[in-house]
């Protein structure tokens, strides 16, 4: 890949949806490259902002304005770092060979979406997940946890989420029925589209849970490889990431099904750059949790844990 020097001609482009403090180490990481970073998001003076080349603030979620802003800036290469984005002008971005999506317009929508991301790894993949039905009311809701017409239930505990929700807002732990209605509101009120469905999981007593930084990339052959920086073990609390630390200590059989499982879903959404795929453990078994498109928020523990 040529790169060229920011601010010129020839200048390797790149555009961040989402300039938060990940998308500031991003950013810091990519000028050292020599690359001309463009940085986006809602609000002015984002952390991002302060350090890119240009910045600008739209509702990325807004998709005329979202095409307005690439059309003027003609990135080579989009990189969305945040949930709230109207996928659907990327893809056709991508359709019309305006810029490429990292990792692909595709794998950004089917992640930002809870169901697409099951659905692919449960139904097409044969993933291992926690048990899980969708409700798109109260009251399907309900059935989908104490089970209905003889089909048995997800009963409880259980946990509720929107299937489109940014950085765990919306969930919730459901231990009876008396709390079923409060769930329902909270997810409905912190869901990124208004009227959005939920899913509804059984719990797993796992032991732990970890980040699996996977990286796909092409190698020196012109084929992409998959590789993986050592476990992010993470806390969450309440649905909100708490903690993290590199490496979590694993059985040599949990790790290398995790990276089994790891591989098979990133090479599903295909692509190239970093993937942080969430995972359950106990003993040496391993489910599949979530997948996002990035680096992730408890990635961010490289930052003292890796050589910068």
């Amino acid at each position: 890949m040529h790169i060229g020097t920011p601010l010129s001609p020839s200048a390797t482009k790149i555009m961040l949806l989402g300039s938060g403090e990940l998308g500031k180490e991003v950013i810091i990481s990519l000028q050292r490259l020599g690359i001309e970073v463009v940085a986006v998001d809602r609000y002015a003076n984002a952390p991002g902002h302060q350090v890119a080349h240009r910045a600008h603030v739209i509702a990325m979620t807004d998709g005329a304005a979202l095409r307005r802003l690439i059309e003027q800036e003609r990135p080579q290469i989009v990189v969305p770092e945040i949930e709230a984005i109207a996928t659907d002008v990327l893809a056709a971005v991508e359709r019309d060979g305006l810029a490429e999506v990292i990792p692909t317009a595709r794998a950004v929508q089917l992640t930002m979406n809870r169901e697409g991301i099951r659905r692919l790894a449960a139904e097409e993949l044969k993933l291992p997940t926690s048990p899980y039905r969708f409700a798109d009311s109260l009251d399907e809701m309900r059935n989908a946890i104490d089970g209905e017409n003889g089909r048995g239930g997800i009963g409880y505990p259980c946990i509720v989420k929107p299937v489109m929700s940014s950085s765990g807002k919306g969930q919730s732990l459901v231990r009876a029925k008396g709390e079923v209605a409060a769930a329902w509101q909270y997810a409905e009120s912190a869901a990124r589209v208004r009227g959005s469905r939920m899913i509804v999981e059984g719990v797993i007593a796992f032991d732990y849970e970890i980040t699996l930084l996977t990286v796909r990339a092409v190698g020196a052959d012109g084929v992409i490889e998959t590789r993986f920086c050592e476990p992010v073990g993470h806390l969450q609390v309440n649905g909100d990431y708490v903690e993290s630390w590199q490496p979590q200590p694993m059985s040599p059989a949990a790790l290398a099904k995790s990276r089994e499982i790891a591989a098979t879903v990133t090479g599903a959404l295909s692509g190239r750059g970093i993937f942080g795929v969430e995972l359950f453990v106990k003993g040496d078994d391993v489910w599949f949790s979530e997948v996002s498109p990035r680096p992730h928020d408890t990635g961010m523990v490289t930052m003292c844990t890796q050589v910068q």
